[in-house]
């Protein structure tokens, strides 16, 4: 009688919680890193499912969206145009937040930013032959510096009215533009 009751509560307990369908939408999350936590938004689609590998992309907003409350990052950009699209969303894309009066070609913030990248991908099933990296003025600086020191990490970047400024970036963006003019349209 008692085995039967309490096989019953385990049922009642376990059903619902198997039956919870993954949160979706613009989630809060935190990753820690050398013991500062930081806070981020992670866009996980409608649709998604951990049936499937997902495409991810690793967003860096510009310097008005510094702070340390995960949200003003998502106002601006790619998440801003997620919000206010109807179009449905084909990927994961990771947000994360620059501190203020830091920059994203600081050690720290690209830190940051690739511990939320990696925690993401993990959690929502991501695929690592398809991670994208872009970024927004501040953020068009971190992606062009964070393409320079993790060649091979991403498919392709984008980096939106960013530039370079560290030597070793500079002497990269010139391989890679060498690269990009010796070669046909359809490469």
């Amino acid at each position: 009688m008692i085995r039967n009751l309490f096989a019953a509560i385990l049922l009642l307990v376990a059903l619902p919680a198997a039956a919870r369908k993954q949160d979706t939408g613009f989630l809060d999350r935190t990753v820690t890193v050398a013991g500062t936590s930081y806070r981020y938004q992670v866009f996980v689609p409608n649709n998604w499912t951990k049936k499937q590998k997902w495409p991810v992309v690793l967003f860096l907003h510009g310097s008005g969206e510094r702070g340390n409350t995960g949200l003003l990052q998502t106002d601006v950009g790619l998440p801003h145009t997620i919000r206010t699209s109807q179009k449905p969303v084909p990927f994961v894309v990771v947000i994360p937040q620059c501190l203020s009066e830091q920059v994203w070609t600081d050690d720290a913030m690209e830190a940051q930013a690739l511990a939320a990248l990696d925690q993401s991908i993990k959690e929502f099933n991501g695929d690592r032959d398809r991670v994208y990296l872009t970024g927004l003025s501040m953020g068009g600086y971190g992606t062009w510096d964070l393409a320079a020191k993790n060649t091979g990490r991403f498919a392709a970047y984008v980096p939106v009215c960013g530039g370079v400024s560290a030597p070793t970036s500079i002497a990269w963006v010139v391989t890679l533009s060498r690269w990009l003019s010796s070669r046909p349209i359809s490469e």
